[in-house]
This record gives C-alpha cells, sequence and structure tokens, in this order.
C-alpha cells in the first residue's frame, strides 16, 4: 500500500515545505500524530481567512489560498502516512505495556476542532461563490475523516496500552457541514488506504 500514491499528472518533487513538515515530524509516534493534526487544524484554518476578508471587503489573493492549499495537502498526506506506519507497527507488538500519560492534549484538540467547525459554518454562510469553495469543502470533508481515522488510531493505542488516551469527542457528521461535493480528488485514496489499516 502506497500513501504516497500521485494524481494524474502530478510530478514526485519534493517542496521546501513539504521538506520541512517531513523533517519536523520523522518520528513515528502518537504525540506527533496529534501534534501533526493540531498543525493540520491551523492550516485548515488558514483556508478558511480568504473569505474573512471578503466579508469584511478586502481583497483575497488565490495564490496565497493556492500555496495554504498545498501546505494543508502536504501535511494530511504526511498525517497519513505516519498514522499507517504507526498502526502497522502497533499491530505487530500486541504486548501490555505501560501508555504514556496524555496530559490534556486530547481535550485542547477537541476544542480546537470545536472551534474550527464553529469558524468553518460560520465562513461558508458568508462566502461568495469561487472556484475554492469545492476545495474547502473538500479539505473540511478529508479533515474530519482524518479526525476518525486518529479516534480508530487512539483505540487501537488503548488496546495495548495502559492508561490510554481519551477519545476525541467533536467530530462532526459530514451531513453537519453542508457538504454537496464529491470527494473525487485530493483526499479520497488516502482516507480509504488508511481505513483499510482497521
Amino acid at each position: 500500500m502506497n500513501l504516497f500514491l500521485l494524481e494524474k499528472g502530478e510530478t514526485l518533487k519534493i517542496s521546501e515545505i513539504e521538506k520541512q513538515i517531513l523533517k519536523e515530524s520523522e518520528e513515528v509516534s502518537i504525540q506527533n500524530i496529534l501534534k501533526e493534526f493540531r498543525l493540520l487544524t491551523n492550516d485548515l484554518e488558514h483556508l478558511l481567512y480568504p473569505s474573512l476578508l471578503e466579508s469584511e471587503g478586502k481583497e483575497s489573493s488565490d495564490e496565497l489560498f493556492e500555496e495554504d492549499f498545498e501546505t494543508f495537502r502536504i501535511r494530511f498526506r504526511n498525517i497519513s502516512r505516519l498514522t499507517a506506519t504507526f498502526i502497522r507497527e502497533l499491530k505487530k507488538n500486541e504486548k501490555e505495556q505501560k501508555g504514556i500519560l496524555d496530559t490534556g492534549y486530547v481535550k485542547k484538540l477537541d476544542d480546537e476542532i470545536q472551534k474550527v467547525f464553529e469558524f468553518y459554518q460560520e465562513q461558508m454562510q458568508k462566502r461568495v461563490e469561487r472556484k475554492t469553495i469545492v476545495k474547502i469543502q473538500n479539505a473540511f470533508y478529508a479533515y474530519i475523516q482524518l479526525a476518525k481515522v486518529i479516534n480508530l488510531t487512539l483505540k487501537e493505542y488503548n488496546k495495548s496500552y495502559k492508561p490510554g488516551f481519551p477519545l476525541l469527542k467533536n467530530i462532526p457528521e459530514p451531513s453537519d457541514l453542508g457538504i454537496f461535493v464529491g470527494l473525487e480528488t485530493y483526499f479520497q485514496q488516502w482516507l480509504g488506504n488508511l481505513n483499510s489499516l482497521f
């Protein structure tokens, strides 16, 4: 299984952004997956800023939006890689061992998911019709599906390690998002590959 499957016409080149993201998250661990997902939440917020500017009557840059979208996509791909590797390793080692204590990190992440969901809803109500809306909706849908995968990862971790981590609770359902677009391009295959591990 290759989580780095290329889209049609995409060349295999690693950008400076991707090099930085990969360098920051070399260690495969539950903490790193959660940390990277928190950064992905920030990346998603950046995708929503153009609508905030528009609602205030300011111009937004399509070029900056595309850069933010590419950063989101790269980090999404990297978290997919980290999660898949982590699950494979976890399934190899099924002995019960002493786990890592959660110091409230999952709760903070859960609160951030709730905030970004509210921000998404608010901005989508204000948003004028633009080509970026489909990318934002695809990104948000992929984000919540990845959050569900991370919850499955936490459940798997909790089976082997005690005391374990609490689960994320503020993950919205796609129907709550008002999304009526297909997820045909950017994220569907990665999510399918990740879900197949469970």
